[in-house]
C-alpha cells in the first residue's frame, strides 16, 4: 500500500459469515406473551407500571391481534383486545406496534425459540420488555413440564423501585404439577438492604392445560410471586410467566437445562437478545445481539433507551466485549449477572445485579439467531459488520467506515485494491448502499471490505453486491452518524487494541504506554471529517488534516484521556486515528479497558497495557 499504516490492514479478518432469509410470513401463527412496561418521570422516578399477558396472533401479512389480561398500577387485572402491525426484515428484525403504547414500536428479534423485544426508539421515559414464545397446538399435559429448566424473574410490585427484585434459579419437575425444592438466588429492595441472598422453597406447584397455558405457586418466597399465569412453547424449551394479581407486575423466563455437561463451548454463535434494568432512578431498556467466541469472551451489541443521557433520538448504540464463565449445569456469570445457557444451547436467561451490585434489578434473554442462506449471489442479512469491532448484527454503520459484508458467491475470486485510492469495481464486483456506489478494499467469494460512502444518508441503509451482473438479495441496516469500532491485534474485536507508540511501535505487555504519554489509537467508523474527502480517497498526510466533525471522548479504565487529534490516519481510506495523552492518575496494568464515546455510541472492547 506504500504507507507506514499498511500493517493496520492486514488486521482484517478474511472469514465466513446460513433456512433462507426472514419475512412478515416467516412469523406466523398462535404465540403466548409476556410485557412488563415502566414509565418514569424526567428524573427517573416511576410514574406507571403496567403489564400485559395473553395470546398474540400473528397472521404473516403484517398484522396481529392480541387477547389477554392488561394490570395497571395497583388495579385488578382486566380484559384486553387489541391489533396492531408488524415488519420483519431478512435478518430477524422485527419493528411491531407495542400493544401498551400503539404510538411506539417494539424493536423486536425474531428467533425459532421465541421473539423478544424492546421499544428502545421511544423518545419519553418509557421501558419495556416484551416476550413471545411459540404456543402449542393442544396435547399438553403437566408431563409435557418435565426435567429441569433455568429461570429468571423481574418483579416491579406496586409501581415503586423500592420494591424490585429479581432472581435466577433451576426449577426440576417430574411431570406431575409439583416443582421439586427450589433454590433461589437473588435480591429484593426491601430485604436485607438489597444485597443478593439465596432461599429455599418447597411444595412449589403447577398446573397445565392441554393448550399450553396453565398456572403456579411460589410459597413463602421474598422472590417470586406466589401465583403466575404460566405458558410453555410449542417445543417444550420455554416457559414464560407473569402475576396478574393487583399491584402485581412482573415476568418470569425459564429455558429448558443443557443436557449432558456444560463449559464454556456450549456457548457459541449468534443471539439476538433483550432486557429490561432498574438500577433506582437509572432505568433502562434494550434490544441487540451478542456472538460468543466459545472461549469465554461475548461480543455485544445493544440499542439502548436509558433515562437523561441520551441523544434526541432517545437511544444510543453501545458494543462491548464481556467475559463469561459457565459451569457443568449451564449456569454461570456474565460481569455483575448470573446467566444460565439452555434449550439445547439455543437460549439464556440472566439476572443483573446478583455479584457485587445491590441496586440493580434486571432481566435479560437470548435467543439463537435463525440460519439463513441462499443460492446465487447471498448476501448474508445478519452478515454487515464493523471490520474492527465485528459487532454482531444490528449495530448501525457509519459514513466512512469500513465494513464487511458475508455472504456467498459474492465474487469470482480473491482480489484486493492495490491503490490508496480505493475503487468502486474490484473483480468485476460492486456494492451499492442507497444506491451510492461504495468503494472496495477487499473481494472474495464469501467476504468484502467496503467503505460507507461519506454521503450515505437516513436511518437505514440498503446494501446490495453486483458480481459481475450478478445482483445480491437487498439487505437492509440502520445508519449511525458514528460507528466506531477499535481494531485489535488478535483480530477479533477484543483484547489488545490496535494502538502504537509516539514511534509507530506497537503497545504491547512488553512495550506497555505511560502515564502522560500520548498514544495512537487505530478504528473506524468516526464519521464525517472536515476538510471533506472524496469516497475510496485517503487521508491527508499534510495539514489541513482530515479530521472528524465530532470528537470522541477517551475512556482509559475510570479515567478520560486528552484528546490532540481524531480524524482519517494519513494514508488509507476508512482508517481513522485517535491521539490520546493518557491521564497522569490512569490505573496501571497489563489489560486496561480503552473506550471510545460520540455522541450516538460508547465502544468498549479493546484494552491497552499502562506501566506503573
Amino acid at each position: 500500500m506504500g504507507s507506514r499504516y499498511g500493517w493496520l490492514y492486514i488486521l482484517l479478518t478474511v472469514s465466513a459469515g446460513s433456512a433462507q432469509t426472514l419475512d412478515n410470513g416467516s412469523l406466523t401463527g398462535k404465540y403466548y406473551f409476556r410485557q412488563l412496561f415502566v414509565a418514569s418521570d424526567a428524573v427517573g422516578n416511576i410514574a406507571e407500571v403496567r403489564s400485559l399477558l395473553g395470546a398474540i396472533t400473528f397472521e404473516g401479512n403484517g398484522s396481529y391481534t392480541i387477547a389477554g389480561q392488561q394490570n395497571v398500577g395497583s388495579a385488578a387485572a382486566s380484559a384486553f383486545s387489541s391489533s396492531g402491525v408488524y415488519a420483519m426484515n431478512p435478518a430477524g428484525i422485527v419493528r411491531l406496534t407495542n400493544p401498551l403504547r400503539p404510538a411506539l414500536s417494539l424493536n423486536g428479534r425474531f428467533s425459532n425459540l421465541a421473539v423478544i423485544g424492546s421499544s428502545t426508539e421511544s423518545t419519553d421515559n418509557v421501558f419495556d420488555l416484551f416476550v413471545a414464545i411459540p404456543a402449542p397446538a393442544g396435547g399438553v399435559s403437566n408431563a409435557s413440564l418435565s426435567g429441569s429448566y433455568w429461570a429468571s424473574g423481574l418483579e416491579i410490585n406496586g409501581a415503586s423501585a423500592a420494591r424490585a427484585r429479581s432472581s435466577i434459579f433451576a426449577l426440576s419437575s417430574l411431570g406431575s404439577g409439583l416443582f421439586t425444592v427450589a433454590q433461589l438466588n437473588g435480591h429484593n429492595a426491601a430485604q436485607r438492604g438489597g444485597s443478593p441472598y439465596t432461599e429455599t422453597i418447597s411444595n412449589a406447584r403447577y398446573q397445565l392445560n392441554a393448550d399450553g397455558t396453565g398456572s403456579a405457586n411460589f410459597p413463602n418466597s421474598t422472590l417470586v410471586a406466589d401465583n403466575k399465569t404460566l405458558y410453555i412453547s410449542r417445543d417444550g424449551n420455554v416457559v414464560l410467566g407473569g402475576s396478574t394479581a393487583p399491584g402485581s407486575h412482573d415476568l418470569l423466563v425459564a429455558i429448558r437445562q443443557v443436557s449432558g455437561p456444560a463449559s464454556n463451548a456450549t456457548w457459541r454463535d449468534k443471539f439476538w437478545t433483550a432486557g429490561l434494568r432498574i438500577e433506582g432512578r437509572n432505568l433502562s431498556a434494550f434490544s441487540g445481539s451478542t456472538a460468543s467466541n466459545a472461549a469465554g469472551k461475548l461480543l455485544v451489541s445493544r440499542r439502548v433507551h436509558a433515562i437523561g443521557a441520551t441523544p434526541a433520538n432517545g437511544a444510543i448504540d453501545f458494543t462491548g466485549a464481556n467475559p463469561y464463565s459457565l459451569n457443568a449445569d449451564g449456569s454461570g456469570t456474565v460481569l455483575a449477572a448470573r446467566v444460565a445457557v439452555g434449550a439445547a444451547g439455543n437460549g439464556f436467561v440472566a439476572a443483573g445485579g446478583l455479584i457485587s451490585e445491590t441496586t440493580a434489578y434486571e432481566l435479560y434473554l437470548g435467543a439463537r439467531m435463525p440460519p439463513l442462506n441462499g443460492s446465487g449471489v447471498f448476501l448474508d442479512p445478519q452478515g454487515v459488520v464493523n471490520t474492527a469491532s465485528f459487532a454482531p448484527a444490528g449495530s448501525p454503520i457509519a459514513p466512512g467506515e469500513l465494513v464487511a459484508l458475508y455472504g456467498t458467491g459474492l465474487a469470482p475470486s480473491q482480489q484486493v485494491a492495490t491503490t490508496t485510492t480505493f475503487p468502486t469495481t474490484l473483480g468485476g464486483v460492486s456494492v451499492t448502499m442507497n444506491n451510492l456506489p461504495a468503494p472496495l478494499y477487499f473481494v472474495s467469494g464469501t467476504q468484502l471490505a467496503a467503505l460507507v460512502p461519506f454521503n450515505l444518508q437516513g436511518q437505514r441503509a440498503t446494501i446490495v453486491v453486483d458480481n459481475n451482473g450478478a445482483r445480491s438479495n437487498p439487505v437492509d441496516v440502520p445508519i449511525a452518524l458514528t460507528a466506531p469500532g477499535v481494531f485489535s491485534l488478535d483480530r477479533n474485536g477484543i483484547g489488545p487494541g490496535a494502538i502504537l507508540h509516539p514511534d509507530f511501535r506497537f503497545v504491547t505487555t512488553a512495550s506497555p504506554a505511560r502515564r502522560g504519554e500520548t498514544i495512537l489509537v487505530y478504528l473506524t467508523g468516526l464519521g464525517p471529517v472536515s476538510p471533506a474527502i472524496a469516497d475510496g480517497a485517503p487521508g491527508r498526510g499534510a495539514e489541513p488534516f482530515n479530521r472528524t466533525t465530532q470528537t470522541p471522548r477517551v475512556h482509559i479504565g475510570s479515567k478520560v484521556g486528552t484528546v490532540t487529534y481524531a480524524g482519517l490516519a494519513p494514508g488509507l481510506p476508512g482508517l481513522y486515528q485517535v491521539n490520546v495523552t493518557i491521564p497522569n492518575d490512569a490505573p496501571t496494568g497489563s489489560a486496561i479497558p480503552l473506550a471510545i464515546e460520540t455522541a450516538e455510541h460508547f465502544h468498549d472492547q479493546v484494552d491497552v497495557a499502562i506501566a506503573p
